[in-house]
């Protein structure tokens, strides 16, 4: 899955994985400290309330 982290109302870090909605957002788990190094994993929240793990494959700067 690809998208992008944002920074948003009240502090907020979420990753938005289509710039065009607003219905696909998913909360990170603190993302404001996180470390998105390739090879390492970063938790998400899912809309469900389930914690998820994903490992990091590409860095890029937009």
């Amino acid at each position: 899955m690809h998208g992008r982290v944002l920074h948003g109302p009240g502090g907020r870090w979420f990753f938005d994985h289509d710039l065009d909605r607003d219905t696909d957002n998913e909360a990170g788990f603190r993302l404001g400290t996180e470390r998105f190094v390739p090879g390492e994993y970063v938790s998400v929240r899912e809309d469900d309330g389930k914690l998820h793990t994903f490992q990091v494959i590409l860095v890029r700067r937009e």
